[in-house]
């Protein structure tokens, strides 16, 4: 099962670096598109984050536009919501993306999880929400810019006080580089 959850995604991050690539609107003053996709591993501690929040890490390698092949590490705290538990909203939150020349972009962003058991034996976990590009190193030293990201995960094994699995993560949306 776990092809088929990197699939969809591989196909959504083609067609939308597609869409951006070929695109008949020009970049203006410094702003371009930014497309970004990723897959990789995570990792959930229950409880352990500052304030009783849930500890979520991951890591992954990927594409962005621009940026060439990149890698992504991450890490967010969550609260699951008083109104629903299978929903959790991003508390705190911090990505870098690695250029494969070493530059950095980086991302916070904001959003929630749902957890979904809809299909018999398996747990998945649906995530969206919008990210700013809050500054980086080398060519993305004063970036800026903001979009959107969708993730798509499965929870594919347990651990100490937690749960890990597989991720598809896409970012879409501006940069600046000034």
């Amino acid at each position: 099962m776990r092809s088929f959850t990197r699939l969809p995604l591989k196909a959504v991050v083609v067609a939308s670096l597609f869409v951006v690539l070929t695109s008949s609107t020009p970049a203006t003053a410094g702003i371009s598109p930014f497309v970004a996709g990723y897959s990789g591993g995570f990792t959930i501690t229950f409880g352990t984050g500052p304030q009783g929040t849930d500890d979520l890490s991951f890591d992954g390698s990927g594409v962005a536009l621009p940026g060439g092949v990149t890698g992504l590490e991450g890490h967010s705290t969550t609260r699951p919501r008083t109104d629903n538990p299978l929903v959790s909203d991003i508390v705190s939150d911090r990505v870098v993306l690695t250029a494969a020349g070493g530059d950095e972009v980086r991302l916070e962003n904001s959003g929630a999880d749902t957890l979904d058991t809809s299909v018999p034996g398996h747990t998945y976990i649906h995530g969206s929400g919008t990210f700013r590009i809050v500054g980086g190193t080398g060519r993305f030293a004063r970036a800026s810019g903001a979009g959107v990201f969708m993730v798509f995960a499965e929870v594919t094994g347990g651990l100490p006080g937690g749960v890990s699995g597989e991720f598809g993560l896409l970012f879409v949306g501006v940069i600046e580089k000034r």
